[in-house]
């Protein structure tokens, strides 16, 4: 259901785009005036570039974090998800730098006060790049992860977001085990 919605919306902003570049430069020049033509051009299109150039520009600092993470923006994809550790949270943190470091993800910022590591993968042929938020909590005996992978601009990373933190989660499973 999930996957259908986005192909739809994907192929509504497609006809959206291409017929607001068939009537600015073809329709147009000619002589025909539509105003429709003019509102989806400009109050879709142009909107929606700049804000990819937008998140591309903020997407490298840690002050963003909160756009990226928010659940009220729909113009990513956003995976969450926790895991429970018996090991204290500073050795958990120093055990996930190291891991991540080995990623494909690049660290952009380690606060070893409030116990976070932001990190992005690098653009490829198949994305945009993801940003990943790590997080470390303790309650009682034990220490809580949290992992938030977004994209950077796209309603559906396909599947990579996911596949990125269950890499991290069994490439740490594997280093704790003694």
């Amino acid at each position: 259901m999930k996957t259908q919605r986005h192909i739809i919306i994907a192929i509504l902003l497609g006809t959206l785009i291409l017929y607001g570049y068939i009537y600015k430069f073809i329709i147009s020049p000619i002589g025909f005036s539509n105003p429709t033509g003019d509102l989806i051009y400009f109050g879709i299109v142009i909107p929606i570039i700049i804000l990819i150039t937008v998140s591309f520009l903020i997407r490298k600092k840690v002050w963003a974090e909160p756009y990226f993470t928010s659940k009220y923006n729909y113009f990513n994809e956003k995976v969450r998800y926790s895991k429970e550790y018996n090991i204290p949270k500073e050795l958990l943190l120093e055990k996930v730098i190291e891991i991540t470091e080995d990623s494909k993800f690049k660290i952009v910022n380690i606060d070893n006060k409030k116990f976070k590591i932001f990190s992005i993968s690098l653009l490829s042929h198949n994305t945009f790049g993801e940003n990943l938020y790590i997080s470390f909590s303790e309650k009682e005996d034990h220490t809580s992860m949290n992992f938030c992978c977004t994209t950077i601009h796209g309603y559906s990373s396909w599947g990579r977001n996911k596949k990125h933190i269950n890499k991290l989660i069994n490439q740490i499973e594997e280093s704790l085990i003694i």
